[in-house]
């Protein structure tokens, strides 16, 4: 019986994970605001975090949390003969390009977003410090 009920809740987590969207998009980030907590963020991007990585400056933890954003899609029609028929078959194909996109935390909430090359362009001078350190944890090592 418990063997049931374990393999039922397993099955209903996989349900679960299967219906976050596999990816975030512009539209989401506009509802994100300085200082928001992680659950905050997660509960307006309606899905978790792909990976999270933490790293302490100068006695303050940092945690940063890595996204897939789309930042493209190109949608077009693929049109397929089919064998023995006159007919032809029209696939509707769209194609999503994908980058990472980091969410910024200290100790106050959500600091900073971005693409990655984003965060050494700041106009926020302790992002920019921030920078080499944080591409170290994510292990971009520029």
């Amino acid at each position: 019986m418990q063997h049931r009920v374990l393999s039922c809740l397993g099955l209903i987590v996989l349900m679960m994970a299967a219906c976050q969207p596999k990816f975030i998009t512009v539209n989401d980030l506009h509802r994100l605001e300085k200082g928001m907590t992680a659950k905050a963020v997660n509960d307006v991007l309606s899905r978790d975090a792909d990976d999270t990585k933490q790293f302490v400056v100068d006695g303050t933890r940092y945690f940063a949390e890595l996204y897939p954003l789309e930042t493209s899609q190109d949608k077009k029609q693929e049109r397929t003969l089919m064998l023995g028929s006159q007919r032809e078959r029209i696939t509707n194909v769209t194609t999503h390009y994908v980058n990472t996109f980091v969410l910024l935390y200290d100790g106050r909430g959500l600091r900073y977003w971005g693409m990655l090359g984003d965060f050494d362009k700041s106009e926020d001078a302790d992002i920019r410090s921030l920078s080499s350190r944080l591409y170290l944890a994510i292990g971009m090592g520029f």
